[in-house]
């Protein structure tokens, strides 16, 4: 796109995506993540998430109409119409990307997020919604963040 600075903006994988990339783009001048739990070593799933049953479905290779729905509805706060199209896009996703999410995380084939936001200078916005239904507040405001923006 030619930027030579920009700020990089993630919705909950893409949260993880622009954390694990400031260090590996030029221009990159602050980070805003929504809906992410920045991932420590070793993860802590129970506190960075509510405990939902549905969001097994997140790493499932298949995913019913149904099941898509149901884990929709969980990241839209009273929206049908979002939730039903956020269910349409989650069923026509690769069943071996869900997979290989859930295996990547598994391995540990990740970067230490915690760290990369307690060690780096770059402004943070974190967004999070007090309807939020997935990720734990207490887990977010518990982050070392060193130049978080608030």
């Amino acid at each position: 796109m030619g930027l030579k600075e920009f700020i990089l903006v993630g919705h909950s994988i893409g949260g993880h995506i622009a954390i694990e990339s400031i260090n590996k783009i030029n221009g990159v001048k602050g980070v805003m993540v929504l809906g992410t739990p920045a991932i420590g070593f070793p993860p802590e799933m129970d506190k960075m998430f509510f405990p939902k049953p549905v969001m097994g479905n997140l790493y499932a290779p298949k995913i019913s109409n149904e099941e898509a729905l149901k884990l929709s509805t969980e990241f839209v706060h009273q929206n049908d119409a979002v939730a039903i199209e956020l269910s349409e896009i989650i069923c026509a996703t690769d069943g071996n990307t869900r997979t290989n999410l859930g295996a990547s995380i598994g391995k540990g084939e990740f970067k230490n997020e915690k760290e990369i936001l307690e060690k780096h200078d770059l402004p943070v916005a974190i967004v999070h919604g007090e309807k939020e239904k997935l990720v734990q507040w207490d887990y977010v405001n518990s982050l070392k963040v060193k130049n978080l923006w608030n």
